[in-house]
């Protein structure tokens, strides 16, 4: 993925030391960032430097374990300095130095824009007519943006396991075992306003949008969630590639 942008280091969150005892695979994906530094700090011009941020955990991997969060970034590792250190470098570091490894890190979050995910209920239907009763709707995790894609890429899993496999495949370069659909989001996918649907079955209210695909002539998708918050938030950022929802 094309390097994004952090937050500057000082000023971050807590500090915090992780020890991988024995573990190869780490459960973590780094990604490099570029941090700007202002004029006149250090006594040079302001530039972009490169840094070290943890890019994704998987659940129930080791750093997951561990309490390693998203968007903390990497301090030193194993005493190793890597505050100034080139992202390359600093990935090679964690890979070969051996075990036992302690891993300082600082608490960040990631820009804001970079991913958005979480669960939510999807049908594929004809027309815009949410269904007629809840157990229709399917339970899928969706990430738009995220390790793997382009921030305007709007990506469906079966669950957070899938996504988390598709990442860490990529990154080791094995074959994808797992189906996925994607959405390259463009001002030609047409985009519904919010709408809402109550299912007495389950004493609850599903909010909803609807997605129509370029070149489609009947289907729908429907994102839904019974958080309404939760679905304005996916709504509000599948709008800034798709144009005003109508």
């Amino acid at each position: 993925p094309a390097p994004g942008r952090c937050a500057p280091g000082g000023g971050g969150g807590r500090t915090y030391e992780v020890d991988f005892q024995t573990e190869k695979k780490l459960g973590m994906l780094l990604e490099r960032h570029d941090e700007w530094c202002p004029s006149g700090a250090g006594g040079q011009a302001g530039r972009l430097k490169e840094c070290t941020l943890v890019k994704l955990v998987v659940e129930h991997g080791a750093a997951d374990v561990k309490g390693v969060t998203v968007g903390s970034r990497v301090l030193a590792v194993n005493g190793e300095d890597c505050t100034n250190r080139p992202y390359l470098e600093t990935l090679k570091l964690v890979k070969t130095t051996p075990r036992p490894m302690r891993v300082v890190l600082q608490e960040g979050k990631l820009a804001d824009d970079e991913c958005v995910s979480g669960y939510c209920l999807l049908r594929k239907s004809v027309g815009p007519i949410p269904p007629s009763q809840f157990a229709t709707w399917k339970r899928r995790y969706f990430v738009l943006g995220g390790a793997v894609a382009n921030k305007n890429v709007l990506q469906v899993y079966k669950s957070k396991r899938d996504y988390e496999h598709v990442v860490v495949s990529l990154f080791e370069r094995r074959p994808i075992a797992v189906k996925l659909k994607a959405y390259k989001l463009s001002p030609s996918f047409s985009i519904s306003a919010m709408r809402s649907v109550r299912y007495p079955e389950v004493g609850a209210n599903v909010f909803y949008f609807t997605l129509m695909t370029p070149g489609a002539k009947l289907k729908m998708i429907k994102f839904g969630n019974d958080n309404a918050d939760a679905i304005r938030d996916l709504h509000g950022h599948v709008t800034r590639f798709t144009g005003v929802g109508r």
